[in-house]
């Protein structure tokens, strides 16, 4: 009788291979367009300059007058900071068992809670930065497909930020210039007839540099994280954090007193992680 070789195989896990759905570190845009800006309290208020700094006064001092004087107007704005945390219960007892491959159970966990904060940041921004409700009516626009959008032949992008970076200039006086959108909106943009005819003798380094050259854009903040959006313990279904939105905006890289800039992220403490012993558990082997 010949021996069954099933009944001697083990299938042993992999020592040197895993797969591990995560977003990478360059994906996430949340604080490239929400610059973190670091406070001392969890609550607090900051500064606010009027324009009056702009009017166009008659200066004219006629030789022996008093020179005219103005004044300024500076408000405050509130800030509450909200706190953010999650856990990951890691037991000795079970570490014991696990094959070596995902032993650092410590490790595992730390990267766990580190996705779960940065997707919830992400989803955060993206909400916050692309609610028309919070813009003026000439701050959006809005393509509509069949003709606007820049999937159809007619399309133009170039005039699109023209149009939309007159109107930022107007509403604050400053020119935009910086640009967030998805990866996929980016594709969308590369291949657009009206800007590959404008670029089309260009010699520029790469296709982002041709663009930002075009658009007068500093630059590009491209958001491509996905997220999962079934119940636990459902079927996976992931979607893409950010939709079709592509917003133009001032970004003032210096973190500085009165700067202009579209926003900031403030935070007490920076997104950390760490390990607490819990031996009052009494379960750790």
């Amino acid at each position: 009788m010949l021996l069954n070789p099933a009944n001697f195989i083990t299938r042993n896990p992999l020592e040197d291979l895993s797969l591990r759905f995560s977003n990478s570190l360059e994906a996430y845009a949340a604080l490239k367009i929400f610059p973190a800006h670091m406070v001392p309290k969890k609550t607090g208020s900051f500064y606010v300059y009027s324009k009056d700094n702009l009017r166009v006064l008659d200066t004219t001092a006629p030789s022996g007058s008093e020179a005219k004087s103005h004044t300024y107007d500076v408000s405050t704005e509130t800030f509450t900071l909200k706190e953010h945390a999650i856990k990951g219960l890691v037991l000795g007892k079970d570490a014991q068992d696990f094959d070596t491959v995902v032993a650092d159970l410590d490790a595992e966990m730390a990267q766990q809670n580190m996705d779960s904060l940065l997707i919830e940041l992400e989803v955060a921004m993206y909400a916050k930065a692309c609610a028309t409700g919070s813009y003026a009516a000439a701050l959006v626009n809005t393509l509509t497909g069949g003709t606007d959008t820049w999937l159809d032949a007619g399309s133009d992008p170039v005039d699109d930020y023209r149009e939309l970076g007159q109107e930022i200039f107007e509403a604050c006086g400053k020119r935009p210039n910086s640009s967030a959108m998805s990866r996929k909106s980016m594709n969308i943009l590369l291949i657009n007839p009206s800007v590959l005819d404008r670029v089309k003798y260009t010699q520029l380094a790469s296709s982002e540099d041709i663009l930002k050259s075009l658009l007068g854009m500093n630059e590009f903040i491209i958001s491509d994280v996905m997220k999962n959006t079934a119940q636990e313990g459902a079927a996976d279904v992931f979607a893409e954090v950010w939709g079709d939105e592509v917003l133009l905006f001032h970004k003032d890289p210096a973190n500085s007193r009165k700067s202009m800039t579209f926003g900031k992220c403030f935070m007490r403490n920076q997104m950390y992680v760490k390990s607490i012993d819990a031996p009052a558990l009494g379960r750790d082997k």
